[in-house]
């Protein structure tokens, strides 16, 4: 299994210094963004094409978290994953396709109790950001032209 392990992190590292070499100088963020995410693809893990930088960061951090510990999340087959979360009392349905990604972040969030989710994903619930605009007294006219009257009781 260690010959399997250190092969892929060969095989990552070459395929990271042959990306280094093909992209062209760019602010420093970005390259270091696109090289976290080909290290994560690499290692199995299939991204969201609008995941942010720092999730895809956080989400490097703790598969390194998880290695540690032993657990290799991305090389688990269906079933053990779902055992996986079982076990760190993580509710799971079915593994399939469609749900694989989602799960393998649950797993790494419960391992190392830790959100991996970036502050640009985060949803701001402000809730003084909308406001129902008040009925006018004299009705609410369509964009046919039709008016409706609204009488409160």
């Amino acid at each position: 299994e260690d010959s399997e392990t250190r092969l892929t992190e060969t095989q990552s590292n070459e395929l990271i210094e042959l990306i280094r070499t093909l992209l062209p100088p760019i602010g420093g963020s970005n390259h270091t963004n696109v090289l976290n995410e080909v290290m994560l693809k690499t290692y199995g893990y299939h991204l969201n094409p609008y995941t942010s930088k720092e999730t895809i960061t956080n989400l490097l951090r703790l598969h390194s978290k998880a290695l540690e510990k032993g657990i290799d999340v991305p090389k688990m087959n269906d079933h053990e994953l779902r055992s996986k979360l079982n076990q760190y009392n993580v509710a799971a349905g079915p593994v399939i396709n469609y749900t694989r990604a989602i799960y393998q972040r649950k797993l790494l969030e419960a391992i190392n109790n830790e959100n991996s989710e970036g502050a640009d994903d985060e949803i701001d619930d402000d809730e003084d950001d909308f406001h129902t605009p008040p009925i006018p007294d004299d009705g609410i006219v369509t964009r046919s032209g039709k008016t409706f009257l609204y009488h409160a009781q």
